[in-house]
């Protein structure tokens, strides 16, 4: 966030140092949202393979002092072969859409391969050009995809424009990893993804898939 104010549909909300959950970030503005390390989820083992977690965000009072969007959502993680899937599910429980996008960070490992050999694939999307505090400027510039070693690149940028399904791959040592952002199914009603907001005023849900594949050796040279 750039501020520690913002408004959304006219009302103005402050978060508050001493909040619940409000951390800031080096430039002293908020980051990662409210839910780090919440002890509220209800988890559920469904069977070996799959796990739930639920959290009704709407009866957390000290959740809604700085958030009052009253909502339930639910996490599904789920491994299936070399395939582990991440289903988040938001259902609005009152009368108000909820304002919110997804910003999950996936950490990936190829072991005893160095970072620099590590092979990056990533797809064609829109690049949001940020400011010295790490807030889109509103300025963008066109990514095409590519595939390259990664380097000595670091990235803590921010894309969008990203298409249903869309592969991330990083490979290496004759391993690979793929990452696909899916949504299973769409909101009735949703505002286009933007720097500071989106709506979804019905169930919105998103998978996330990461794949681990064993490569032929060869194919890492």
């Amino acid at each position: 966030m750039s501020a520690k104010t913002y408004v959304i549909d006219g009302e103005t909300i402050t978060l508050t140092p001493d909040a619940y959950g409000v951390r800031p970030d080096n430039n002293g503005l908020p980051i990662h949202g409210l839910l780090a390390a919440y002890p509220g989820w209800r988890a559920e083992q469904v069977s070996d393979q799959k796990l739930t977690a639920e959290l009704d965000f709407g009866a957390q009072e000290e959740l809604l002092e700085s958030f009052p969007f009253p909502h339930l959502v639910e996490l599904t993680v789920e491994l299936f072969g070399r395939t582990l899937t991440v289903t988040t599910t938001v259902t609005p429980t009152a009368d108000k859409a909820v304002p919110l996008v997804y910003g999950y960070h996936p950490y990936l490992q190829l072991p005893d391969v160095p970072r620099p050999e590590w092979q990056i694939e990533m797809p064609a999307m829109r690049h949001l050009i940020l400011d010295d505090t790490g807030i889109p400027t509103g300025a963008t510039a066109e990514r095409p995809a590519t595939a390259e070693p990664l380097g000595d690149t670091v990235f803590d940028d921010g894309f969008d424009e990203v298409g249903d399904g869309t592969l991330f791959a990083v490979s290496g040592g004759g391993r690979r990893l793929e990452v696909r952002f899916e949504r299973a199914t769409r909101p009735r009603r949703c505002s286009r993804p933007q720097a500071k907001r989106s709506s979804v005023s019905t169930d919105g849900r998103t998978n996330g898939r990461i794949a681990a594949r064993r490569l032929p050796m060869r194919a890492a040279r």
